[in-house]
């Protein structure tokens, strides 16, 4: 249960101002309107009614089964149609919600364990739908019980807002203060300890995110935080998620903190990260209110450089809501006169985009807020217990995350004349005519805040994607290429090539790119400058790297200081770990760290690709980039590159890269599927094991999304990885009780996305559970070195930690082996011998694949004091093996996974599967 006594103190608080509070509901509630009921649908709503009382008196047992839906919708038309008609008086409402308030904030003050039956709201709610379905329909418009109550409060947003600036100056000022109270209370007690559980897993989000959200909700102003109430309020409850209440903070500080949210979704956890995302599209018009905003665009029009324009739109009589928001301006829709139509050559309607109010003056605060609380971080940081490379990677993060402030303050002031969005536009279209079918937008009238513009159709290029699933690859590669055609051989530079900005049609299969600000322009030798330092950070040129910065960033002369060239000699020789786009990434960090600044056109250029790379991969996971980043450069530039570095060095750069890029690629499970029935059937046996007190072991269902372990596909189409096992010491002395965390998709995510868990997974997981107990049996001393060090990455552990865990993973892949090498062999299923051969062939290279990894640790123990012996002779060596041996294990997966037909049903009775899952640990009693 949720401990709720916090609320006692705010209820007490803010009992003396329920009238204030009634006033405000009072106004808003006089304020709401519904659509119109048109008079043949009152008369069906009442005939409908008629009908089920009726209906229901003669014969309940005959009742139709969408009964209870009908009566409530037409109940919920007559009720629309009495409230726009008889309407409500705020001064008459307002006595009797003063009273409402006033006595449940004294029953709440008394009795706060009255709100642990919002915990039990959907349970409540099936009930009352079981009984009111079979015996009382009527018995769902009570308003916590009706199926279209809650679609009520999201009505309520706009009055409430226009209400809210209609207070008196001493009552507005009153409950602001009185919403900063509730806003904080209910961020430390009920959000906070979630994005604390959810980031404590690593230095990041411990030292860096939670503190920044933290330091955000400080900087909420009162008034911010009333506005940042109603949104919550009139949010949908199913809806209102934890990562949502950091979003709408984030949207009411707008300006910086929009942009701030694009860069830390970058490294936050998938659940928060999907929210800060698309903060962006989620912004409304100029100000929280609707009526507000509709008056500021009217005195647009009032405008003398807006005579004749007046006559070419369709001005509606009625407020309008916004057409789509920024953090620069908002945009709305109108439809054009016939007048309009004829000038300006077009039926469709046109889009008015206006800049907020104020915006160079909130800039500029803001860059000095989040600077000073990103050095204050800074500060902690030295003071906590972190290990030399948490300390490293968290100072490079925060000296990148300045730089993009201090570049995106200076960005967005450039964006305040909407004069050069046009330029901009004009200069992208005329690039990309006659290469490429990507639309952009035309611009009819522009002033330094306000401009026309055409409307074009579609919507967030990721979100509208999924319903042309088989063209997905098509438009992600289009967009890479276009992009980087522009960068490399026009010399166009978007900065700002997020997934908002391009929009995608269905329809027509038509791509658009939108808000062309800021760009920049280069010519011919920036652009090889530019790419001969991406060549030289490729190949790891320690030399070329550092002739190529002197070019590209504001004061050369602090590369000639030997700190700061060790530092960067350092980093070249790691290696690349990984991906390019992420070595690109901890690059930057690194110069941020080293006060290394890049100008800003060339912050912007890798900025860009590092989203039009992500923007590309969230469409399709199957992208080509890596191909079409190539393709720009060309072989003749590569081949140059090669030969003025040095044949021998190059070959000695891409072997470690060609070796992460295949190691650590995420590897899909094969096999059968396991389905509820044989998750229930195995969740009882771990249960039963842990009621004789054999093995602790825990099956926790959660969605992959929030859950990084559960590996998805990049665009999040398939799942990749289906089970992970962590471990936990529940006592704090040794030998300590351990408890073995089974982790797998939650119920409704495999239902809704029509997924399965694989056995291979599974199966792996509890094969490495029975190995651990041997271990534990065996050797108490190294089972815990295992333990300890189990969730730990593979960096922080010693050698010995790495060897007896590799011993464990590689006892786990034998019994896996043992276990299924066999499992084709089965009278109910016909499976070729070429498969079964294939099956076989595949566990024993994975069994190899792990005694590789494992020497590769002994390898690295014995050659300390010898790298370079070791980089050239061994190293190599190992590598290659684990190259071959991972794209013969990825070949024979790739075979397999043709015969879906074959190899996704499970050939064994479901007792059979539970035996060979646990054997080790299940003693089955003799009947």
């Amino acid at each position: 249960m949720v401990d709720y006594s916090w609320v006692v103190t705010l209820a007490k608080e803010a009992r003396p101002h329920a009238s204030d509070l009634a006033s405000l509901l009072a106004s808003a509630i006089s304020k709401l309107n519904f659509d119109p009921v048109r008079p043949h649908e009152r008369r069906r709503a009442l005939l409908i009614l008629i009908r089920d009382i009726i209906q229901m008196g003669c014969d309940s047992e005959g009742y139709p089964k969408n009964g209870f839906e009908n009566t409530v919708e037409a109940v919920t038309t007559i009720g629309k149609d009495w409230f726009n008609n008889e309407g409500f008086d705020a001064d008459k409402l307002r006595p009797y919600l003063s009273v409402i308030f006033s006595n449940v904030l004294e029953r709440i003050s008394q009795h706060p364990e009255l709100l642990q039956y919002l915990d039990d709201y959907d349970l409540i709610s099936d009930i009352a739908g079981i009984i009111g379905s079979r015996y009382i329909p009527l018995f769902g418009l009570f308003p916590v019980f009706g199926i279209g109550a809650k679609n009520l409060s999201p009505f309520l947003k706009e009055p409430l807002f226009s209400s809210l600036f209609e207070l008196r100056e001493e009552d507005y000022l009153k409950l602001s203060l009185l919403s900063e109270k509730i806003f904080t209370h209910y961020y430390s007690f009920s959000v906070r300890p979630y994005l604390e559980e959810l980031l404590s897993h690593n230095a990041r989000g411990r030292m860096l995110l939670l503190p920044l959200v933290d330091e955000t909700i400080k900087c909420l102003p009162p008034e911010k935080c009333m506005t940042s109430l109603i949104y919550l309020i009139c949010t949908p409850r199913e809806e209102l998620t934890h990562g949502r209440v950091v979003s709408i903070v984030l949207q009411e500080l707008g300006g910086l903190y929009v942009k701030l949210a694009q860069i830390i979704s970058e490294i936050a956890p998938v659940s928060l990260a999907k929210e800060l995302r698309h903060q962006q599209d989620k912004l409304g018009g100029i100000f929280g209110s609707q009526e507000r905003s509709w008056k500021y665009v009217m005195e647009i029009f009032r405008r003398p450089s807006w005579q004749r324009l007046r006559h070419f739109i369709v001005v509606p009589e009625t407020t309008c809501a916004s057409f789509a928001g920024a953090s620069v301006g908002a945009i709305y829709e109108f439809a054009l006169s016939d007048l309009g139509k004829k000038k300006l050559r077009t039926t469709n309607p046109i889009l008015i985009k206006i800049q907020r109010p104020d915006l160079k003056a909130l800039f500029n605060d803001q860059e000095k807020s989040l600077i000073a609380i990103l050095e204050r971080l800074q500060l902690m940081i030295s003071q906590e217990d972190l290990s030399q490379a948490d300390i490293s990677d968290l100072r490079g993060i925060m000296a990148t995350l300045k730089r993009s402030i201090q570049n995106f303050a200076a960005q967005s002031v450039t964006e305040l004349d909407f004069r050069r969005e046009k330029k901009n536009a004009e200069l992208v279209r005329e690039a990309l005519q006659g290469n490429y079918q990507l639309k952009v937008p035309r611009y009819y009238h522009v002033e330094a805040d306000v401009l026309i513009m055409e409307k074009v159709d579609g919507g967030k290029v990721t979100s509208v994607v999924n319903s042309r699933y088989l063209e997905r690859i098509i438009i992600a590669d289009m967009v890479s290429d276009a992009y980087l055609y522009l960068m490399f051989k026009k010399g166009i530079i978007w900065a700002d090539p997020h997934a908002g900005n391009i929009l995608y049609d269905p329809e027509k299969n038509k791509v658009t790119l939108v808000d062309l600000s800021p760009c920049y322009k280069w010519d011919k030798h920036t652009i090889h400058i530019f790419v001969g330092f991406l060549y030289r950070l490729i190949l790891s040129d320690h030399k070329g790297i550092i002739q190529s910065l002197k070019k590209i960033v504001e004061v050369p002369e602090i590369l000639d200081h030997p700190e700061t060239d060790a530092r960067i000699r350092s980093f070249i020789d790691r290696g690349n770990q990984g991906a390019f786009i992420r070595y690109l990434s901890e690059f930057m960090r690194l110069l941020g760290e080293s006060n290394i600044n890049l100008k800003i056109e060339v912050q912007a250029a890798l900025r860009g690709i590092t989203q039009v790379y992500l923007t590309s991969s969230s469409i399709s996971s199957r992208n080509s980039f890596g191909p079409i980043f190539q393709k720009q450069f060309g072989w003749k530039m590569l081949l140059t590159q090669i030969l003025s570095i040095g044949p021998f060095k190059v070959s000695r750069a891409t072997l470690p890269i060609a070796f992460d890029l295949i190691k650590n690629s995420p590897e899909e499970e094969i096999g059968p599927t396991l389905d509820e029935r044989d998750i229930s059937a195995i969740h009882a046996a771990i249960e039963q094991l842990k009621k004789e007190h054999v093995c602790n072991i825990e099956l926790k269902r959660c969605s992959p999304e929030e859950n990084s372990h559960l590996l998805l596909s990049t665009d999040g189409s398939r799942l990749i990885k289906s089970a992970h096992l962590r471990l936990e010491i529940l006592t704090g002395t040794r030998p300590a009780s351990v408890l073995y965390v089974l982790e797998i998709p939650s119920k409704d995510w495999l239902r809704e996305r029509q997924e399965y868990i694989k056995l291979q997974g599974m199966g792996f997981a509890l094969c490495l559970v029975e190995c651990l107990e041997q271990l534990r049996r065996h050797s108490l001393e190294n089972y815990w070195y295992v333990v300890e060090s189990w969730n730990c990455s593979q960096k922080s552990r010693t050698h010995k930690e790495n060897e007896l865990i590799s011993e464990v993973r590689i006892s786990a892949r034998i019994l896996f082996q043992q276990r299924f090498k066999n499992l084709w062999n089965s009278g109910l299923m016909k499976v070729s011998a070429q498969n079964r051969f294939l099956w076989k062939i595949h566990n024993w290279l994975e069994v190899r694949f792990e005694r590789i990894e494992k020497s590769h640790f002994q390898f690295i123990k014995k050659k300390i004091g010898r790298e370079k012996v070791g980089q050239y002779t061994l190293g190599s060596i190992h590598r290659l093996k684990i190259i071959v041996c991972r794209l013969l294990i990825h070949s024979i997966k790739s075979i397999l996974r043709r015969s879906k037909f074959e190899m996704n049903l499970l050939p064994i009775t479901t007792n059979e599967l539970i035996d060979r899952m646990i054997h080790g640990l299940l003693r089955q009693r003799e009947k």
